[in-house]
């Protein structure tokens, strides 16, 4: 059989994309999210602050997925310094953290954030040893009649 080439038809059918995210992205995906349209489909993502509960980076919430506030938990307990702290560990909340006497910081800040990922932004070590080192208890020194230096109980 021989074909002819003025025969040979190609069909070419375009179809139009529909944009599943134009009704809303909380309609669509849920609360605190973000709705990505792809050629044929879409993906969901959450917004800072909030993370998937099947702890995936994208997802489709027909499965039951949806985006819970980040909880850091309470921020760590640091060697040689003491916190100020509000209870709340969500992202963006802080914590303010002091040397203890006879040490001295060795970050540059004293105030550090619970991150969008959950984790609270704190380096291992805070504060280090002076110099001089801890203070002590020093006795009591006293000048007798003599000029003399003697310790006084």
């Amino acid at each position: 059989m021989k074909v002819r080439p003025e025969a040979v038809v190609f069909v070419l059918s375009v179809t139009a994309d529909k944009d599943e995210c134009q009704i809303g992205s909380v309609k669509i995906c849920g609360q605190h999210t973000t709705c990505h349209n792809t050629y044929g489909s879409y993906f969901c993502t959450c917004l800072p602050g909030y993370s998937p509960s099947n702890n995936m980076a994208t997802f489709i919430p027909n499965d039951g997925t949806n985006c819970v506030e980040v909880d850091c938990g309470p921020p760590p307990a640091r060697p040689h310094s003491y916190m100020l702290w509000d209870d709340l560990s969500n992202s963006g909340s802080h914590v303010l953290y002091h040397c203890d006497s006879g040490f001295e910081r060795v970050e540059t800040r004293d105030v550090f954030y619970c991150n969008a990922t959950g984790q609270w932004d704190i380096p291992l070590v805070l504060c280090k040893g002076c110099l001089w080192g801890a203070p002590f208890a020093a006795p009591y020194w006293l000048l007798d009649r003599g000029n003399h230096i003697v310790q006084r109980d």
